[in-house]
């Protein structure tokens, strides 16, 4: 069934099953009765939070009046799978859920687009500038900074993969010229980004300070593309990642709903696809972005 990771199984099962209930007509309160369920345990199914048993699955199946056996087959084969472990278990005690969450879906995803505005993108960061980033944070432990700076390693093997997904990285020029660590770590990074600009199949654009504001330009957020199984074939989600000094939040079209520590009405994803799609396409070309970065680095080298 692919490369999905088991949270991301889940969370493709929790919503599969939530549109089986809206379909049939059922509301919360029915399948409370029907199931013996408290609605939280309702929403932690159907947001993907827990995995449903196949025993359950079945019942909530024929009490739906789902009947195909080509999409029962599928999605209980999808639940199989999402009670297995995530492959990043390990980090789960050290990062926050909506960010585990994320970490699994970015590894599952066809296609990743990033924004950030003052650091560089955990993707395309060296170990040294990892480490002052992560270690910036007085309240974490040698521990902590250690484990998340691995983590954040890990995620890059995506950048090696034989099939690798479609990459694109939308970096302010406030990051190139906010310096992260010394002189020497700044080098290195902006050395990484260069080597990785110059790649085929992954776009890195400098937007700079002369295009002036647009949308978004103080939230760092992670767009992602997810191929889920449905009925055999790939339906695909568009999950929205966002930082904000209010929480972090993790949304998508499928799910149509927040699963954040924010607490704020969920943005839309497809409107947040646009404006990237608009800034990527306006915001210069490799050229541009590379005389930036060789700018930057004869900055830190003087």
């Amino acid at each position: 069934m692919g490369r999905l990771d088991p949270l991301v199984r889940r969370r493709h099962v929790g919503h599969q099953l939530r549109r089986y209930r809206e379909a049939a007509g059922k509301y919360q309160s029915d399948v409370m009765g029907a199931m013996d369920w408290s609605k939280s345990k309702i929403n932690r199914v159907e947001n993907g939070v827990v995995a449903v048993t196949t025993v359950d699955l079945l019942h909530l199946l024929r009490y739906y009046g789902v009947d195909d056996e080509e999409s029962t087959r599928h999605l209980l084969e999808a639940a199989r799978e999402s009670r297995r472990h995530s492959n990043w278990s390990e980090f789960r005690d050290y990062v926050s859920p909506e960010y585990y969450s994320f970490v699994a879906h970015e590894a599952s995803a066809r296609m990743i687009r990033s924004f950030q505005p003052l650091v560089v993108p955990g993707l395309l960061q060296t170990d040294e500038y990892a480490s002052a980033v992560v270690g910036s944070y007085n309240r974490r432990t040698a521990d902590v900074v250690k484990k998340r700076v691995e983590l954040r390693t890990r995620r890059q093997v995506v950048l090696e993969r034989d099939e690798r997904p479609a990459l694109c990285f939308l970096l302010s020029e406030a990051v190139i010229s906010f310096r992260v660590g010394d002189a020497r770590v700044m080098r290195g990074q902006l050395r990484r980004l260069i080597e990785v600009a110059e790649r085929p199949g992954v776009t890195v654009r400098i937007v700079p300070f002369s295009y002036g504001i647009y949308p978004h330009w103080r939230e760092p957020y992670v767009l992602l593309e997810i191929e889920e199984p449905a009925n055999g074939d790939d339906a695909g989600d568009l999950v929205l990642y966002l930082e904000t000094p209010r929480g972090e939040l993790l949304t998508s079209v499928a799910s149509g709903d927040e699963t954040g520590s924010g607490r704020r009405p969920s943005p839309c994803p497809t409107d947040w696809l646009d404006d990237h799609v608009t800034l990527e396409a306006e915001a210069g070309d490799l050229e541009l972005t590379l005389g930036k970065l060789h700018e930057a680095l004869a900055r830190v080298s003087a």
